[in-house]
């Protein structure tokens, strides 16, 4: 396929490409840089209160953080270690358990969201987990205002949970560039460019709450949280265009949904087709829960011994890490791609964050830490090229389906890496406290091994498989029939470089 045809919309009259393409892309960006500044701010937030909570539960403290400062002011007895560790292992399961049940609700929510949205559309993709994460971040506010049980936060992640949660955003997203590009490099780049824009995005809300609770208090952290969400959410009800025109016919039982989620993976296409989709699933999946359950497992390492970092301090360092990272590896992606195939930069990527990882779970001092994202400056690159690959291995009129399925194993993901990276942690935090970093590179090394075997099984046809499905119309597309009397329904690239 050379690269002009690469260009060319593979459906006659579906072209995904919006009346204004501009003003699409700029609301779409500003509702990323609005939803993940809120997302990423409130994980640290939680982690920092939740810990000051069960300090001051051991100190009889209830002036804002002191009770758990006084854990790094004390004195180096073994009793202070110890009632540090003890601190660290209850806060680190409280998180556990507040995320929790809202991430299992939310695997069977995004089963469907995205497949409803092929008819509903994509602003109504949008809504529903900005709703969902504004009633979060209030409940939050009225916990930390009138110092309420933190069993209200169950209920608070729950609604959340109940709306899709992050990973109904992402999917939102993500089928949002789906249908403003066309397969090949220049998709790939632009989710990678959307990751990168969601990850800075997080990156200056993590450091803008950072300041907020060192010099003024979590109160107003958590009122900031909540009024861009609020923000967000106005921008979706007014002034957000609809990118989904070609719109299936509406089919409101579940059943079929599940079945379109799950046939890319198990009943359609040959078998190299399917074998391909579930290596790239699999190496979204390792690559996700390699980072998804970092950040919260990260804070409460660099709140305690030998650290003892500030909030202010860990929002400059996150911030600092996200963006550096983000950007070496966007434009690492941009430089490479000439010369190697996406899943092939996504492997030299893995290698950096291997080592990186290993380098943090060593961490003894401020030093090591701050060279953890120099020694990981492109590792961020698997997550994005594997959302890519699966994007343009499907038809543009399946891509809310094909992202369903994605946002529910994004979901899985952030289930278990919570879980298993704070068990991990609360376990060995009195042996090693970097164990679970460790686990992390491991993580990586299998992921790899992972993106071998793609590359093995694809190295005949590239990244890009690409089956332009289009349904009869008994099954409910509006399609034109004689824009796609002529159009095959296999279309296959063989560049080299997808």
């Amino acid at each position: 396929m050379s690269k002009e045809e690469e260009q060319e919309p593979l459906l006659g009259e579906v072209d995904p490409k919006p009346k204004s393409f501009v003003k699409a892309m700029i609301l779409c960006g500003v509702m990323m840089i609005l939803y993940m500044s809120g997302l990423i701010s409130l994980v640290p937030l939680l982690s920092q209160y939740i810990r000051v909570r069960v300090a001051e539960s051991y100190s009889n403290n209830t002036n804002g953080s002191v009770g758990a400062d006084d854990v790094c002011k004390r004195n180096n007895s073994d009793d202070n270690v110890r009632l540090g560790i003890k601190i660290q292992e209850e806060a680190s399961e409280l998180m556990l358990f507040i995320m929790l049940p809202g991430s299992i609700v939310s695997i069977f929510v995004n089963l469907l969201l995205g497949s409803y949205s092929d008819f509903l559309g994509r602003r109504f993709l949008f809504f529903v987990p900005t709703f969902g994460a504004t009633l979060k971040a209030t409940f939050m506010c009225f916990i930390i205002g009138f110092n309420m049980s933190l069993n209200w936060a169950y209920l608070a992640y729950l609604l959340e949970g109940c709306t899709g949660g992050f990973t109904a955003f992402l999917l939102a997203v993500f089928a949002y560039t789906a249908d403003v590009t066309t397969p090949g490099r220049k998709r790939t780049f632009m989710i990678a460019l959307m990751e990168g824009i969601l990850a800075v995005a997080g990156a200056v809300g993590q450091l803008a709450v950072g300041f907020i609770i060192e010099d003024v208090s979590y109160l107003f952290a958590a009122i900031m949280v909540a009024a861009i969400f609020g923000i967000a959410l106005l921008v979706v009800v007014t002034v957000l265009p609809e990118t989904m025109t070609n719109k299936m016919e509406k089919q409101w039982s579940p059943l079929p949904h599940v079945k379109k989620v799950f046939g890319f993976f198990f009943t359609r296409g040959s078998g190299k087709q399917r074998a391909m989709y579930i290596l790239a699933l699999l190496i979204f999946y390792f690559g996700v829960i390699v980072n998804l359950g970092r950040t919260s497992v990260e804070t409460l390492y660099q709140l305690d011994r030998p650290f003892c970092w500030s909030p202010l301090k860990i929002g400059y360092y996150g911030a600092i890490k996200l963006s550096f990272t983000v950007a070496c590896s966007v434009i690492g992606l941009k430089l490479l791609q000439p010369c190697f195939r996406d899943m092939t930069i996504a492997l030299i990527g893995l290698a950096f964050g291997a080592a990186s990882f290993v380098m943090e779970g060593l961490a003894v001092n401020d030093w090591m830490l701050y060279s953890v994202p120099v020694i990981g400056f492109i590792a961020f690159n698997v997550v994005p090229v594997s959302r890519a690959t699966m994007s343009k291995m499907t038809s543009p009129l399946e891509q809310g389906a094909l992202f369903s399925s994605i946002a529910a194993m994004e979901t899985i993901c952030n289930t278990m890496s919570n879980t298993l990276y704070n068990a991990v942690y609360q376990s060995t935090v009195g042996v090693f406290r970097g164990a679970v970093f460790i686990m992390m590179a491991g993580f990586g090394v299998l992921t790899a091994g992972l993106i071998v075997v793609f590359l093995c099984i694809s190295r005949d046809s590239g990244d890009l498989v690409y089956e332009v499905t289009v349904p009869p119309p008994s099954e409910g597309v509006t399609v034109n029939k004689e824009a796609t009397s002529s159009v095959p329904h296999t279309c296959t690239d063989t560049t080299s470089n997808g």
